[in-house]
């Protein structure tokens, strides 16, 4: 079959594809086929003159095997020679990156060499400088140290005066604070006494003003039963129906009917006005209901505590009586008397308290004690303060490491009293009369309600307090004694705090500072006005942050209500008023329709009746308002008498506000000057600080420049030496480039030889491949053909048996093996022969010479494009 210059290649075999692949190049896919189809057109008729020789002459079996095994060869060839490439490929590439490494390598070197150089030469300038610089360097530090010295010095002493100036500072600020405390509560009492005083005089307005509606109402009443009266006369004497009279009464009814009208939408109108007023003063007191609900202790008859020491078996008993009524009435009157205030239900660790907390519950204990003595009429307490807070904690600390459980281990033992002693020594208080301190309960946290809240330790709190006002005949009433402060008996105290240990424990510290606060009156009953206070170190003794008790008062909801009460009774006012306006507009239509009924003869004796009723009615409610009058006039006696009372007490309230005020003034100035100063001060010591600085940087650069001059030589022997090594590493990584390159360049010639010797393995397999399809393809052929062979009678014996007569016979063919020579060149030497054997031969052998250089040219002409 002819060969077809542009042949498809899906038409080609696997080894056909590889070589043309090898051969495409840049020119384009025809150049290529152009070439391969010359290759292959040489290849296959080369294989064909062999097919056709091997019809005369047929390929030994040894040369056949010999082909075979130069197809397996070559098949072995290609494989190899491929993963060569890709390992001096690899090589080349691994060569190529160690050769750039090594350019960057120098490239950074000889930067390295710059720098030192220019290193050197610095530092060569200043060794020549050194001669003729060094001593003026030397001077200028020897002049700047002391300047630099006295700077420093001077920046020290300001540093301390501004210590001390924020100190003093800081006092007068927490001075100012406390005293600005104690105006606020002063203030309170003062808006709380004006409101109360408000309150009063507005239930007196407003029951005077419904005394004079009702006996306004009275007269009115009164003076229409007489009206009525009158009317009824007129029309028992006279009957009119006149028609003009009845038009005129018709308008006079239709008028009174407007004004009616306009009297009933102002007295709705004035009501729900009343109605919304009532409802803010409502809500106001919710509010302050819900901001200052406190629980209360309430005493019984506490003249038991005023009386003096009985001195006779008799009084004792009397006295043992009388308490025994306090302790049951005293109990019964508190039986619920803590209140549990839902903003408590927070849950709180009892042994580590916030501030926050730990000021909440002093205040909550303060407010407890300041209530039975306020009805007791005994001094009130403060509570807090630095050393008082800080002594509580130390007692139930100091009960903590010693165990002390009174309900446990120590139960019987009462107080620990060295813990208690050596707590006060600590803040300066007196450690040489025992317990004269504490007041300790134990278990009331475990029987609240709330536990774990800082409700249930309020309440825990509360019932410890009630438990020793009522409950306490087992310790001699020592407990309910120090409570209510009652002087005949014990020491009271004036400061107080409150602990907790890890034992569930409660401690109620008190101290007394009695000549401390040399305004103290400690007991107005039997004149005691005090003793010796328990501080004796004042030294170690602060009662910054002591304060009284602020609990549940809010001045701005009191102010509130207090307006919103102002505004409740101007509405009631106006309902009044109105009602009236409405009453006699009420009275008018009746008047104007009795007038109009009257003119007609028929109603006359109903209009009587009618009007007999209303005076029945009328002094019905003349009772009713004179009734109420008297009511109202006893609730302004009440007023009255409360009122008094507030007013009484107000000057004392002033006066303590005008103190608290004054305190705040003067000790704003004294805050004031003291800030003043400190700005002083801090402005000078910024000032010192600064010319500091700036002198110890004069001297460091000084010392900078000699210690330059001083080390110049080393410092350029190190700059010569460090560029010596510089160099040193230059030329060895130049020299360790140099080889990089060299390797480089021997891996491309690898790669470039490799590359070749592919090419050459390929091109071979292409001629083998040939040559095994050219033997296929004779091999074929041969099965085809008849064998032949002659008899010794002459005769050819075959498939076709040619006889010397000229007849063919059919018959069995003739096989013929590798291993009868002897048959074989019999039948070679009787078939009919073409020429000779050597002749056809070395034909053949040129012919396929000369077919298989054209193909290795067509191979080598496709590399040398490639390449």
């Amino acid at each position: 079959m002819p060969y077809k210059s542009k042949r498809n290649m899906r038409n080609l075999t696997t080894e056909e594809k590889s070589a043309k692949h090898l051969f495409k190049t840049k020119k384009g896919w025809m150049n290529s086929t152009k070439i391969w189809g010359v290759t292959v057109a040489g290849i296959a008729f080369s294989s064909f003159l062999v097919a056709n020789v091997g019809l005369v002459n047929p390929v030994s079996a040894d040369v056949v095997t010999q082909s075979q095994t130069q197809v397996t060869n070559t098949a072995v060839a290609v494989p190899e020679a491929q993963a060569d490439q890709v390992k001096a490929q690899s090589a080349k590439d691994d060569a190529q990156t160690k050769s750039d490494q090594a350019n960057q390598a120098v490239q950074t070197a000889q930067a390295d060499v710059t720098a030192k150089t220019q290193t050197v030469d610095s530092a060569q300038k200043v060794a020549d400088e050194a001669p003729t610089h060094i001593a003026q360097a030397q001077t200028d530090v020897d002049n700047q140290t002391p300047v630099a010295n006295e700077a420093q010095a001077k920046a020290d002493n300001t540093q301390t005066a501004e210590k001390v100036a924020q100190a003093t500072a800081d006092t007068a600020d927490a001075n100012l604070a406390q005293v600005t405390q104690t105006e606020k509560s002063a203030q309170a009492a003062v808006d709380n006494n004006q409101a109360d005083q408000n309150k009063a005089n507005t239930t007196i307005s407003d029951d005077q003003n419904q005394i004079s509606t009702a006996k306004s109402q009275v007269v009115a009443d009164k003076a229409k039963q007489a009206d009525n009266a009158q009317k009824i006369d007129d029309l028992t004497n006279t009957a009119k129906n006149d028609q003009a009279q009845i038009g005129r009464a018709t308008d006079e009814l239709n008028s009174a009917k407007q004004t009616q009208a306009k009297a009933q939408t102002d007295y709705n109108n004035a009501l729900n006005q009343n109605n919304a007023d009532k409802s803010a003063v409502q809500a106001d007191q919710n509010a302050m209901n819900n901001d200052s609900a406190q629980s209360t202790i309430k005493l019984p008859d506490t003249s038991v505590w005023n009386e003096a020491k009985p001195t006779t078996q008799q009084g004792w008993d009397e006295r043992t009586k009388k308490l025994k009524q306090w302790d049951s009435q005293g109990s019964a009157l508190n039986e619920n008397g803590f209140v549990l205030n839902p903003k408590d239900l927070i849950n709180i660790d009892v042994n580590n308290l916030t501030s926050e907390q730990k000021l909440e519950i002093d205040d909550f204990y303060g407010n407890l004690i300041n209530q039975i003595r306020q009805q007791d009429g005994m001094h009130q307490v403060v509570v807090g303060g630095q050393s008082m807070d800080k002594f509580a904690d130390e007692v139930a600390a100091n009960y903590d490491k010693d165990s002390w459980d009174i309900i446990g281990n120590k139960a019987g033992a009462g107080h620990d009293v060295s813990a208690i002693t050596a707590a006060a020594k600590t803040v300066g208080l007196t450690d040489s009369q025992g317990n004269i301190y504490e007041d300790l309960s134990a278990g009331y946290l475990g029987m609240v309600s709330k536990p774990g809240t800082l409700a249930g330790y309020k309440e825990a709190i509360y019932d410890t307090v009630v438990s020793m006002l009522f409950k306490d005949a087992s310790a001699h009433y020592g407990h309910t004694i120090s409570l209510l402060g009652v002087s005949d008996w014990k020491y009271g105290f004036t400061d107080a705090a409150i602990s907790i240990d890890h034992m569930g424990q409660i401690h109620l510290l008190g101290a007394d500072l009695s000549n401390i606060k040399s305004d103290y009156n400690r007991d107005t009953k039997t004149g005691y006005m005090g003793h010796t206070s328990n501080v004796v170190d004042p030294a170690k003794w602060s009662s910054v942050g002591s304060h009284t008790p602020v609990f549940g008062n809010n001045p701005e909801l009191a102010k509130q209500l207090a307006a919103d009460q102002a505004k409740e009774a101007q509405s009631a006012q106006l309902i009044n008023t109105t009602q009236s306006a409405l009453n006699s507009a009420n009275q008018d239509v009746a008047t104007k329709q009795a007038k109009l009924d009257s003119l007609n003869p028929a109603n006359v004796q109903q209009q009587i009746n009618d009007l007999q009723n209303e005076n029945d009615s009328l002094a019905n409610d003349i009772n009713l308002n004179n009734s109420k009058v008297a009511s109202l006039e006893t609730d302004i006696q009440n007023a009255q008498n409360k009122l008094a009372q507030l007013q009484a007490q107000a000057p004392k309230l002033v006066s303590d506000l005008n103190d608290a005020k004054s305190a705040v003034s003067a000790a704003r100035t004294v805050a004031d000057q003291a800030n003043k100063a400190l700005a002083t001060v801090k402005a000078n010591n910024q000032s010192a600080q600064a010319d500091a600085k700036a002198q110890a940087d004069k001297l460091a650069a000084y010392q900078a420049v000699l210690s330059q001059y001083q080390n110049a030589d080393k410092n350029l022997q190190t700059a010569k030496d460090a560029q010596v090594k510089a160099e040193q590493a230059l030329k060895d990584l130049q020299a360790s480039q140099a080889t990089a390159h060299e390797t480089l360049e021997t891996a491309q010639a690898n790669l470039d030889q490799a590359n070749q010797v592919l090419k050459n393995a390929l091109a071979k397999q292409a001629v083998d491949d040939a040559e095994k399809a050219a033997q296929a393809e004779k091999d074929k052929q041969a099965t085809q053909l008849p064998n032949s062979n002659m008899g010794h009678n002459g005769e050819v014996t075959s498939d076709q048996t040619i006889g010397h007569n000229g007849t063919v016979t059919t018959g069995s063919p003739l096989t013929s093996t590798s291993t009868d020579k002897a048959k074989s060149a019999s039948v070679a030497e009787t078939l009919p022969q073409t020429g000779t054997s050597a002749s056809n031969s070395f034909m053949v052998l040129i012919g396929m010479l000369l077919l298989s250089l054209v193909s290795i040219l067509g191979l080598g002409k496709l590399n040398k494009k490639r390449n």
